[in-house]
This record gives structure tokens, C-alpha cells and sequence, in this order.
């Protein structure tokens, strides 16, 4: 597994920040799913020298003669992962996490029509949809852990070829939690991706807000990345 970290479309400062965290590739964040501004974003990140792992942001309520269009113009780029996600409705950020940090307020999202998309996906493209729920081929799972349970863990961790990416979170009953707290054994679930041959990039949700971040939270995803990265190593060297 690779440590990523995502960043949006157009912006430089935050590609800079991936290089300086020692990030191994980036999903670039979009709402432009047209050939130019694909090929820009991945031009951009090639310049970095950072590795692209996918782009995410896809919004499965869009028909599905649009999301058809948006699949074969990221084929053509030469984009190798697309995360698609059903949007949930907007909640206010609570301060109610550690140090009263502001979190989200968790729900599942809604799942889409899989057999639809699986007719629609390019040979020469991967497609993740975010949720915790195994899809049929050519599909994969962008895995959000935040939303997993006991059992789902055991179910999920054994069939690690149909996850093609992992955005890793952390839980306090119905809130999010920082990473290195909360509900879930993190390192336990990773270190039992890898031994199931799991290989794909791994990022974090987005984070709790810090006190005196930006929207962005580049201090959460500073926290949350190096977290990451030492989980990572240490399953290596074991």
C-alpha cells in the first residue's frame, strides 16, 4: 500500500504540501470532468513529480449519459483510478471532538445503481465507489472506514483484490473521531490489508477542524498523514 493524499483541482499550494509531507501520490478532487481540465490535472501533478493515484469527486446522481461522457474523457487522460461517491446532505460541523475540534456528524451514503455503472466503465479504467459494501467487476470499493463494523472488517479485509483504494477514518459513535482515536483498530485493519495482499493507495477522510486551520485543514491532514505514514512503515518492517 502507498500513502496519498487529496488535494484540489488548480491548486499548486496544496500539490507543494504533498511533496513536503513526503506524500507517494495525490487524488486530485475535481467537478470537471471534461478532457482539458483533466489532462491539466494531471499534467500539474506530473510536474511535482508525485505519482497520480486517481481523481475522486464523481457524483453518481449525474445521469448516467454524463457519467458515461466524464468515464471515457478520464480514459483518455490517461487517469488510472476514479473514486465516485453519492453526496450526502450537508450537516454542520460539531465541536464536539477532542479539544472540542469540529467534526462531522456520520451517515452512510446511498447506494448506487452498480450494475448500471459496471456497463459504462472503460477497459483501460479502474472505477471505485466509495462505501463499504463489495460491488460486482469491473467495479471496485473505495473503502471508507469510517463506516465500518466488527463484522464488515473481517468480511472486507479477506477480499482486499475488489478494494482499489482506502480513505481512512476514525469514529466516536455517530461523530468522527481523530485517526488515532475513536472506535476503530486502525493499524490492526491495515496491517490485515496488506497481509491479504492489498496494494492500493491509502488516504485519510477529511479531517476534524484544528483550531486556526483553514477550510482545507491542511493542520488535520498534516496529522493525519504523518499518522499514516507511520502505521505504514512499521507494517513494512514487520
Amino acid at each position: 500500500m502507498h500513502l496519498a493524499l487529496s488535494v484540489e483541482t488548480g491548486r499548486d499550494d496544496q500539490l507543494i504540501f504533498a511533496q513536503q509531507l513526503g506524500a507517494d501520490a495525490v487524488f486530485v478532487r475535481t467537478e470537471t470532468w471534461d478532457e482539458a481540465a483533466l489532462q491539466t490535472a494531471r499534467h500539474r501533478v506530473e510536474q511535482t513529480g508525485l505519482a497520480l493515484a486517481g481523481t475522486e469527486g464523481l457524483d453518481l446522481n449525474t445521469p448516467p449519459e454524463a457519467l458515461a461522457i466524464a468515464l471515457q474523457a478520464a480514459a483518455n487522460v490517461g487517469i488510472p483510478l476514479v473514486c465516485a461517491h453519492t453526496p450526502k446532505a450537508a450537516i454542520p460541523l460539531e465541536p464536539v471532538g477532542r479539544g472540542q475540534a469540529s467534526v462531522a456528524r456520520l451517515a452512510s451514503p446511498a447506494p448506487p445503481d452498480t450494475a448500471a455503472l459496471a456497463k459504462i466503465v472503460p477497459a483501460s479504467l479502474r472505477l471505485a465507489v466509495a462505501g463499504t459494501t463489495l460491488v460486482p467487476e469491473p467495479l471496485g470499493l473505495d473503502l471508507d472506514t469510517t463506516l465500518l463494523s466488527g463484522p464488515q472488517v473481517n468480511t472486507l479485509t479477506r477480499r482486499a483484490e475488489y478494494i482499489f483504494s482506502v480513505q481512512v477514518g476514525n469514529r466516536d459513535m455517530e461523530h468522527q473521531a481523530f485517526l488515532d482515536e475513536g472506535e476503530i483498530d486502525l493499524p490492526r485493519l491495515l496491517q490485515a490489508l496488506d497481509e491479504n495482499g492489498f496494494d492500493g493507495p491509502v488516504r485519510a477522510t477529511p479531517p476534524p477542524g484544528m483550531e486556526d486551520d483553514e477550510p482545507w485543514g491542511y493542520k488535520g491532514r498534516a496529522f493525519d498523514l504523518g499518522y499514516l505514514r507511520a502505521l505504514i512503515q512499521t507494517i513494512r518492517s514487520l
